[in-house]
């Protein structure tokens, strides 16, 4: 999806983050890691 956005002329998009418990925000933040950068 973040292709597509780019291939838009998208070059910023935000992602969500849960209001959960700091281990659970911890390991979506790890994954989200591969995007920045």
């Amino acid at each position: 999806k973040l292709d597509y956005y780019a291939g838009l002329g998208i070059g910023e998009v935000v992602l969500r983050v849960p209001s959960a418990p700091r281990d659970e925000v911890l390991a979506v933040l790890d994954d989200y890691a591969r995007f920045v950068g």
